[in-house]
């Protein structure tokens, strides 16, 4: 498996960027994103896991009318 890239820090960066400072130190000292970074995400039903932190339902993205 390759490293990862900047490309793909930047986009970590971005995703974290309107996220209170508070809130990232928290994740961080948590262990919690280091966990998520080794996880086979393969075996993470994105909505389970979205329920399970307590966030909302992901909206349903529309369908184009052809």
């Amino acid at each position: 498996m390759k490293d990862a890239t900047l490309k793909q820090a930047g986009k970590i960066l971005d995703l974290a960027k309107d996220v209170p400072c508070e809130q990232v130190q928290k994740v961080i000292a948590s262990g919690l994103l280091s966990d998520l970074l080794n996880a086979n995400i393969d075996m993470i039903d994105r909505v389970a896991f979205r329920r399970f932190v307590g966030l909302k339902k992901l909206p349903v993205p529309a369908t184009r009318k052809a």
